[in-house]
């Protein structure tokens, strides 16, 4: 245990403070939490049992919301959690809101974490919010994913939810949320309703203080230019209702064919009617390869960016020497190993078109 404590967690928040800096990619993250996490079920077997796992430090059940698939963040969340001594209930994928609340009730959970990387989980964690309401539940709940904005988080959440609710930035965040939590939960200084008190709250305050100065700071700003503003508006709206405005007729749309275009065309013949289904031997790996779209995948997912400090020619050389190896790797694993099984559908259909709809027919 003292060799988790002193070296593994040690080096783990080296790694959190390096990538809340940006200066380490989320694929390094990720390799660097499971290096922790085998390192930690290693060393599990020379524990004594109460240090291997019966005293954890909290209980978090975690799971993305109903309809989100998307995991990477969640799993991160979970790996770095458990590294620290927490007790994670992972769900898994597409959870409806009975799932979490039946596993919350079940391990009698210190806290909820829900994550959404589609636009539409934002809408269904506010459901799930309404819900814990009606049930009683007013445990801290942490709300994260590409979706959500801390703006979002403090303001539509948490003027649905009776408890508390924490914008999630990342994995680290979380961490550092429930190693404040349980210390508060412990010395009796944390409200379901009221969040942190006593010292804690203090701690707190000072923490946010600068951004909230900041806030202030650009509210007043966009305030004195919104008096511009309205100031300028306010002259325009004078001078239009000034002018009596006659109502403009509206746009009649030309539907007319253009003489540029003969109708007289030779019907092609397709290769079959009907509908017909690619396997996987039917799809050359390589070939579905060349349109990986490399700008979304290096740069989004994988977040392999260009420092603000490095040049063009610096970064290309990084790709050179650093991601393009990662990636040629991927792909001979992928085939090595048949990860992926690719399958398509597609098919001809008689058609015909009627102004300006087109009538697609049974063959």
């Amino acid at each position: 245990l003292d060799i988790v404590n002193t070296f593994l967690l040690d080096g783990m928040k080296v790694v959190g403070e390096l990538f809340g800096s940006g200066q380490m990619q989320l694929p390094f993250v990720l390799q660097s939490a499971e290096t922790m996490k085998a390192a930690v079920g290693y060393l599990e077997q020379y524990m004594e049992k109460e240090e291997a796992g019966d005293s954890a430090k909290g209980t978090l059940v975690l799971a993305p919301v109903k309809g989100d698939v998307h995991d990477i963040g969640k799993n991160l969340v979970d790996i770095i959690l458990s590294n620290n001594g927490y007790r994670v209930i992972n769900l898994g994928i597409k959870q409806t809101v009975d799932n979490i609340i039946a596993a919350y009730q079940e391990h009698d959970a210190d806290c909820i974490a829900m994550s959404g990387l589609l636009v539409k989980s934002t809408a269904f964690m506010k459901e799930n919010l309404e819900t814990f309401n009606e049930q009683g539940i007013s445990t801290p709940v942490i709300l994260g994913g590409a979706a959500l904005t801390p703006k979002f988080v403090y303001g539509n959440c948490q003027d649905t939810y009776k408890g508390k609710v924490v914008y999630g930035k990342d994995a680290f965040s979380d961490l550092n949320f429930m190693e404040k939590l349980m210390p508060a939960k412990a010395a009796s200084k944390w409200d379901d309703f009221q969040g942190f008190q006593g010292e804690f709250a203090e701690d707190e305050a000072e923490e946010s203080s600068n951004g909230k100065k900041s806030s202030r700071k650009k509210a007043a700003t966009a305030e004195e230019g919104n008096g511009k503003a309205s100031t300028a508006t306010a002259t325009v709206s004078e001078e239009a209702t000034s002018k009596e405005s006659k109502p403009e007729p509206a746009p009649v749309a030309d539907t007319r064919r253009s003489e540029a275009i003969t109708l007289d065309l030779e019907r092609p013949t397709p290769p079959f009617w009907g509908t017909k289904v690619l396997t996987p031997e039917d799809i050359p790996l390589d070939e579905m390869f060349w349109y990986l779209d490399l700008q979304a995948l290096i740069a989004g997912q994988w977040q392999f960016r260009k420092r603000k400090d490095q040049s063009r020619e610096e970064y290309n050389a990084f790709l050179e020497e650093t991601v393009y190896p990662i990636l040629e790797k991927w792909k001979q694993r992928i085939k090595d190993e048949q990860l992926l099984h690719p399958q398509a559908s597609y098919g001809y259909f008689p058609c015909n078109a009627e102004g300006n709809t087109l009538h697609l027919y049974d063959p």
